[in-house]
């Protein structure tokens, strides 16, 4: 078994980690890798995400996770990707510090995962 406490209510993050991802993935995808954001509501893709996971387990190895449940639905709410992202990052130290640097490493990890997955999905559908 594991033992592991989640850290996603937890105060010493600057924000909620749903709300770091967005922004995260909002910047690879629209800024690092040039896809377009769209304000109309027909536009052909929507991307959905859910944190499942943030959290640090304890045993039986000292580990940051993140897992991201991602969806991209074309306009009819067919899924044309569904993926579980999940990372783990090892803790070396028994710091807050170090926690939070394999926190952002997973974290950061898991958005570029998931941005992979939807330029691939998009490319394959020819948009």
């Amino acid at each position: 078994g594991s033992w592991r406490r989640s850290h996603y209510g937890d105060e010493r993050w600057a924000e909620s980690p749903a709300a770091y991802v967005e922004r995260a993935l909002g910047r690879e995808l629209f800024e690092r890798r040039g896809l377009r954001r769209s304000a109309n509501s027909q536009t052909p893709y929507t991307l959905e995400l859910v944190v499942r996971r943030f959290e640090e387990v304890l045993l039986p190895g000292h580990l940051a996770r993140v897992e991201l449940g991602v969806w991209l639905v074309d306009a009819q709410r067919d899924a044309v990707l569904e993926r579980t992202v999940r990372v783990e990052r090892p803790v070396g130290e028994e710091r807050a510090e170090a926690l939070a640097g394999a926190m952002g490493q997973a974290l950061e990890d898991a958005v570029e995962q998931v941005a992979d997955a939807v330029e691939r999905t998009l490319t394959a559908q020819g948009s």
